[in-house]
């Protein structure tokens, strides 16, 4: 729809001060897994901040947004320029909104989906407002109590480790909603709700995207698949009901008479699967 005459004169004297304007920011969920040979562990990226608030205190890399760049752009651009890193992005994973989640003023955040695809670079460079960046190993399982489920979320890098409970439970008009029932002394802001999110909507991912692909080189073998798969959900899984799931998705590369197990033949990402599964995330 065009503007009409009437828009642009009413524009002209638009005085947009005139409204409360909340702050926009946007981070990044980054995952990769960890460069193990065999059983992989799913880890996650965090930023140590070098500024207050919360100064020395770790947590999502991610920024402000510029007036001129979506928030997309955003999340990209801040991730480079407090790690040195390039991701694969997945889409918009929340946004967050509650009015004293920063005590700076009122900023309202969405958090983007992303991992480190095989074959890019793995070791973070802080710079900008980071301090330092560290991958850490994450640990994170629900359960159910009644009409509500809780857990616990574990980060652990080192000797430095980030302890949070989250909680799981409709509000009065049955929208269920995130949250960490505690603080977190040494993790910024909201990030545990954040973190929590993030980690449900990679696992929601696994089989409806090419994402578990990017994670592994172009040509691989279906135990790698399969600890790829195991990583991000936290759990073994059983090996026939696992190919069950994802054999549509796969062209096998090895010669079916060579004498090689399933599990040893190699395989590629038949990626006609995507337009039969899912459909494409779009960025807003």
């Amino acid at each position: 729809m065009q503007l009409s005459e009437q828009d642009r004169t009413f524009l002209k004297g638009y005085d947009a001060s005139a409204y409360d304007r909340p702050s926009v920011s946007a981070d990044t969920l980054l995952f990769r897994l960890s460069p193990d040979k065999g059983p992989r562990k799913l880890q996650m990226l965090l930023i140590r901040r070098k500024r207050p608030p919360y100064a020395g205190g770790w947590a999502l890399p991610g920024g402000f947004c510029d007036p001129d760049e979506s928030l997309a752009a955003c999340a990209a651009r801040e991730l480079a320029e407090e790690t040195g890193l390039e991701a694969r992005y997945y889409g918009q994973c929340a946004t967050y909104s509650r009015p004293e989640r920063d005590p700076r003023t009122r900023v309202i955040t969405t958090s983007h989906l992303a991992i480190l695809p095989h074959g890019a670079v793995q070791r973070p460079r802080a710079a900008d407002d980071a301090a330092e960046a560290q991958w850490f190993d994450l640990d994170f399982k629900l359960t159910a109590e009644g009409d509500r489920f809780i857990g616990p979320l574990v980060l652990r890098a080192g000797e430095e480790t980030i302890r949070a409970e989250i909680l799981i439970e409709q509000d009065g008009q049955g929208r269920w909603q995130r949250r960490q029932t505690a603080d977190v002394p040494n993790l910024a802001f909201d990030h545990a709700e954040l973190i929590a999110a993030g980690i449900s909507a990679l696992r929601d991912k696994l089989y409806r995207t090419d994402l578990p692909f990017q994670m592994l080189p172009p040509v691989f073998q279906l135990q790698d698949l399969q600890y790829v798969f195991e990583a991000v959900l936290g759990e073994e899984l059983l090996r026939s009901t696992f190919i069950a799931h994802i054999n549509h998705k796969l062209i096998r590369t090895s010669d079916a008479d060579a004498g090689l197990s399933v599990m040893e033949q190699e395989y590629r990402y038949d990626a006609q699967a995507l337009f039969h599964t899912a459909p494409f995330d779009i960025w807003l």
